[in-house]
């Protein structure tokens, strides 16, 4: 009956290493486990590298778990994003390789399916020590039994988590562009005192500005390294202007 949801096996629902056809000793995008953020929706090529036979093999949309732990534990889960012309890749062999079952799932549901507690509560519980780490072994996901509904409604139900989803992948990368600036101003400002020997070389002006400064910020900015009669060197000194205070109050 239209509308119902169906109970079937993950390994029924989706595709689990399914098969992708690359050339051993060509090059192609290649994905470490490293460059799956828990954080992020989507991973891309760390590097290109030539395939030898034996790593996982993907391509675009598929959803990519690691199975090693603290992987599984962490949700280290993504989809893999690449270029059209270059929509295959392959990557570390301790990844799961997922993707849509035609005419069951499509591969945006099989992502959320994926991430979902249901699945990734099954996986941590069936992790098996093998060499020496605790990993997933592929067939343990296979008779796990999941709810599925028709695929429109697969549909409806991934638009709206994928607007979600775009919207907090939008708010990662300008918090990570935000830190970084952050930590640019800090080390230019505290480490490499960039204002200031501008001014001390004469290379300011009062009413100008530094790259990426407000002028007011290098107008505050001291002019000259203030050194007791006492100390032989800078050690001891600080900059004209500034004042020397416990930690204490320096802090709130």
């Amino acid at each position: 009956m239209a509308g119902e949801w169906r109970t079937m096996p993950l390994d029924q629902a989706v595709e689990v290493d399914p098969p992708v056809q690359l050339r051993p000793g060509q090059v192609y995008p290649f994905v470490d486990m490293q460059a799956v953020n828990p954080s992020s929706r989507d991973v891309r090529p760390s590097e290109y590298r030539e395939f030898s036979g034996g790593e996982s093999r993907f391509q675009n949309d598929d959803t990519l778990m690691a199975r090693i732990t603290p992987c599984p534990e962490n949700g280290t889960i993504a989809r893999f994003r690449n270029s059209d012309d270059q929509p295959f890749g392959h990557g570390s062999t301790e990844f799961l390789v997922i993707r849509g079952t035609n005419g069951v799932t499509d591969n945006d549901f099989a992502y959320y399916l994926i991430r979902s507690d249901l699945v990734r509560t099954h996986a941590v519980t069936q992790m098996r020590n093998t060499s020496g780490r605790q990993r997933v072994p592929v067939d343990s996901l296979h008779h796990l039994q999941v709810r599925v509904p028709p695929l429109p409604e697969e549909r409806a139900i991934t638009h709206i988590l994928g607007t979600l989803g775009d919207k907090v992948e939008l708010n990662r990368r300008m918090s990570e562009t935000l830190e970084a600036m952050a930590r640019a101003l800090f080390k230019a400002w505290f480490v490499d005192f960039e204002p200031v020997h501008a001014k001390m070389e004469g290379r300011w002006k009062r009413g100008q500005s530094l790259p990426g400064l407000p002028p007011t910020s290098t107008t505050s900015s001291p002019t000259a390294w203030w050194t007791p009669k006492s100390a032989p060197s800078r050690r001891g000194g600080r900059w004209a202007g500034w004042a020397t205070l416990p930690s204490r109050h320096a802090t709130t």
